[in-house]
């Protein structure tokens, strides 16, 4: 036994007599010490256990190793065991987001999936209370018009609830379990890289967080309780009020229609709240989903709550809204692949062009900016950014800064086939300045930067080098 998963469970009722529970295992100390505590407590708690584990085929060997050990552990107990190979390469070419997002979405639809096929109707996962503060952190980083309201312990995850017994325990603790009942693990050496947000805030924030106070994971996960009490209290008030007859709600597939003077009227500390909702039941039945960060959604109420009778803007995701008087429309334009659309470069994220993807990753001081055709560092002074297809007469200034060079002669030069021209990523300051030709060239406006300024990292990454 352990007090403090016990605890975690009992609290939150997540294990009941004859559950059938699928545990996600990944062959790290989180998941395995998860593995071992559940499947050593089946008789006391009255449950099965099965357990799943995705393959993703990003990591050569050391996934191999991952999956060897999972697969023989279950033998050695006697678990059922069932292996998902996810094609996560495959899927970057067919929609938006980064590795990451990708991975967890094609994870968790093979999560339902084997949840559905074994009659499971847990799904167990390994996060613990570091990996809470870690997230409650970049939640709050990232803007994303919601305050901060980290990982639930346990919701509904249809057929079943997934549940996470280990939030209540530190990584050191999960260690120390490990070792002292010699239960096998495996080191994912990419957790030590510092090119994602995660592992920035795990190497350097957390660190000193812990020296400050040491219980800084317990009073996280008392915060995010009671945030997301208050979160589902909102939620439902916010449903509600959209609900009035006054507001006029009318929903149809990728389309949202509402009253403009329905939704002046609803309180101010809801607004915002109200369009965050009306979007999720945009993208509701959609593989991909958009991500909309506090400016984002301030831009859209400002637009409603405006003077003018028409007015239109444009937010990732490919949403429309549109404000003619009285009758506000929120809808998904759907791309094609054989256009550029004109769109807003997010801050941090992915966004998925005609020719491959590009990734925007934010980062601080940089003794040496990055500027090469592949990837490029630009100021935060400069933003926000947009990628556009050429125009005529395009230029861009060279890197000796003694003249320009039109994007039409560059792409002559480099003989870039006619029909992908007017598909090329032309990325853009908030005064369209071309600073970055993706694959051909950087503006010399990116040169002889200031090493202290914040900055975005721009990586383009075409598809047939993904």
């Amino acid at each position: 036994m352990n007090p403090s998963i016990d605890r975690m469970i009992r609290r939150y009722r997540m294990l009941s007599k004859g559950d059938h529970v699928l545990v996600a295992v990944s062959g790290g100390v989180d998941s395995m010490v998860l593995l071992d505590y559940l499947s050593g407590q089946m008789k006391r708690f009255g449950i099965r256990v099965h357990v799943v584990h995705a393959h993703h085929h990003l990591r050569g060997a050391d996934a191999d190793a991952d999956a060897s050990l999972v697969r023989d552990f279950c033998h050695t107990h006697d678990i059922p065991f069932e292996q998902v190979d996810l094609d996560v390469t495959g899927e970057r070419k067919l929609r938006k987001g980064s590795v990451q997002e990708i991975a967890r979405d094609l994870r968790y639809e093979a999560f339902r999936h084997v949840m559905a096929e074994i009659g499971a109707n847990r799904l167990a996962l390994a996060h613990h209370g570091d990996d809470q503060v870690e997230t409650v952190l970049i939640e709050l980083l990232r803007t994303t018009g919601r305050a901060p309201a980290g990982m639930r312990p346990l919701r509904p995850f249809p057929p079943g609830t997934l549940i996470r017994p280990l939030l209540g325990l530190e990584k050191k603790e999960l260690y120390a379990y490990a070792d002292l009942h010699q239960v096998p693990y495996r080191e994912d050496h990419t957790n030590e890289q510092e090119t994602y947000t995660r592992n920035r805030i795990r190497h350097k924030l957390l660190p000193v967080m812990k020296e400050e106070e040491p219980a800084i994971h317990k009073q996280v996960q008392s915060f995010t309780e009671d945030r997301q009490l208050e979160e589902d209290f909102m939620e439902k008030e916010t449903e509600a009020r959209l609900k009035e007859p006054e507001v006029h709600l009318v929903q149809t597939e990728g389309k949202v229609t509402f009253s403009r003077s329905g939704f002046n009227a609803l309180p101010s500390a809801l607004q915002k709240r109200a369009v965050h909702l009306l979007l999720t039941y945009l993208f509701r039945n959609k593989a991909s989903k958009g991500h909309w960060n506090s400016r984002n959604l301030m831009q859209a109420v400002s637009l409603i709550r405006g003077n003018k009778p028409n007015a239109k803007a444009y937010f990732e995701g490919d949403v429309i809204l549109v404000c003619t008087y009285d009758q506000v429309n929120l809808e998904v334009e759907e791309t094609s692949m054989d256009v550029l659309n004109t769109q807003v470069i997010p801050d941090e994220g992915n966004l998925l062009l005609p020719g491959g993807n590009l990734i925007i990753e934010t980062a601080g001081e940089l003794s040496e900016p990055a500027l090469s055709l592949s990837e490029t560092a630009i100021p935060a002074e400069r933003l926000p950014l947009t990628v556009r297809s050429r125009k005529p007469g395009d230029r861009i200034l060279l890197q000796n800064r003694k003249g320009r060079q039109k994007i039409k002669d560059l792409m002559i030069n480099r003989k870039i086939p006619l029909h992908m021209r007017e598909l090329w990523p032309i990325i853009v300051d908030r005064h369209d300045t071309i600073l970055w030709v993706p694959e051909l060239a950087v503006s010399g406006e990116l040169t002889g930067q200031d090493p202290c300024r914040e900055r975005i990292v721009l990586r383009f990454v075409p598809f047939d080098k993904a």
